[in-house]
């Protein structure tokens, strides 16, 4: 693929953007991103600023993301599905760089993925003597999102445990939901279903992302449901 090609192919997706994430050496924004796009041609890009004290070497790769009910993360390497540019950098001080990726993986158009982009700090080498170094990595959330694909979070049960509450949560779309600030309270008809939990509770949750077409279990509150 040229360069040409590759860059008129990241002008052709639409992205919805979330936040700036920052560590002691750089700042990367952003730190999601929607992909609006079918699976062949979908492009993004995402900056990295040097806000350390001195040039920072940085590379990127990609993992393909999956998360079973019990929101566990598992992780795949998926380098050969993109291919982006730089691969590897030195960012001089108070300056930024842009990478950018373009999806070249199997097409798909039945519903979402999800990705990591992982953006870390190269190590560098020790010449002499023995100490500590502390490197910096972030990881950007990129979900690809086919035209026509759609959430659809329904609160399923609530089941009460002697800790707590398990609340299963159904995704009947075929795109990735990701719970907003609300948490489990922003789910229809979950507020009332909640009964007395603490907002502060509902907003507490791990890992808040419902893939398509499954079933999440979270574990919440410890005050008592309104009877």
């Amino acid at each position: 693929m040229t360069v040409s090609a590759f860059l008129r192919g990241l002008c052709a997706a639409v992205l919805c953007l979330w936040s700036v994430g920052s560590a002691g050496a750089f700042e990367v924004s952003p730190m999601r991103m929607v992909l609006e796009a079918p699976g062949t041609g979908a492009a993004g890009r995402v900056t990295v600023r040097n806000t350390a004290p001195a040039a920072v070497p940085v590379e990127v790769r990609f993992e393909r993301r999956f998360v079973d009910p019990n929101g566990t993360d598992r992780y795949e390497p998926a380098d050969d599905d993109f291919v982006f540019f730089p691969l590897q950098t030195l960012i001089p001080v108070g300056k930024a760089q842009t990478f950018q990726f373009q999806y070249v993986g199997d097409p798909f158009t039945d519903e979402s993925r999800a990705y990591i982009l992982r953006i870390a700090e190269v190590p560098l080498k020790q010449t002499s003597g023995v100490g500590v170094q502390i490197v910096y990595e972030f990881g950007v959330a990129v979900y690809i999102a086919p035209p026509g694909t759609t959430t659809g979070l329904s609160l399923v049960d609530v089941i009460p445990l002697s800790d707590g509450y398990e609340v299963l949560v159904r995704n009947s779309g075929t795109r990735h939901a990701v719970l907003g600030p609300q948490g489990l309270a922003g789910i229809p008809g979950a507020a009332a279903r909640l009964g007395t939990i603490l907002p502060a509770s509902l907003r507490l949750v791990d890992n808040p992302i419902v893939p398509p077409l499954s079933t999440r279990r979270f574990v919440i509150g410890r005050t008592p449901l309104a009877q």
